[in-house]
Parts: structure tokens; C-alpha cells; sequence
């Protein structure tokens, strides 16, 4: 397992309670909203921050699309 294996979670034990909803239930409706977003496509996997505007999830920084979301939740503060 490599380093950034270690600190990716796992989209199957990410918990509601914890506030992470799958993008299978429901995409948020606020744009605005900063998001903490796990994805996983060809790449790879990671976290990153993000803004999900009209259905799609774009990079907080770059604007660039996210590909291979898989679960999101509204970052503190």
C-alpha cells in the first residue's frame, strides 16, 4: 500500500453520521457551498475540495471537472 493509499478513505465506510452523503442519494443544491469531495477515476483516487454546479463537480481552485465522485460532504467553517 503506498503513502496516499493510507490516507484515502473508504467510500464503503463513510458514514452520514459523519455528515459524507454518495452522490447515489443526492448532489447539494447551494453552488456556492465548499465541499469536501472523495473521488476515484483511472488516475486515481483522492480528496479534494470542490463546488458542484449544475450536476457536475468542479475543483474549488481551477474550476476543472472532477471526474469519478463518488461521495461529498459540506467542509467546517
Amino acid at each position: 500500500m503506498s503513502d496516499q493509499e493510507a490516507f484515502l478513505p473508504d467510500v464503503g465506510e463513510l458514514s452520514s453520521a459523519d455528515g459524507w452523503v454518495s452522490v447515489h442519494y443526492y448532489l447539494p443544491l447551494d453552488s456556492r457551498a465548499t465541499l469536501l469531495v472523495v473521488y476515484q477515476d483511472t488516475h486515481g483516487s483522492g480528496v479534494t475540495s470542490g463546488r458542484c454546479e449544475r450536476g457536475r463537480f468542479l475543483n474549488a481552485t481551477n474550476r476543472a471537472l472532477i471526474r469519478g465522485v463518488r461521495a461529498w460532504r459540506f467542509m467546517q467553517g
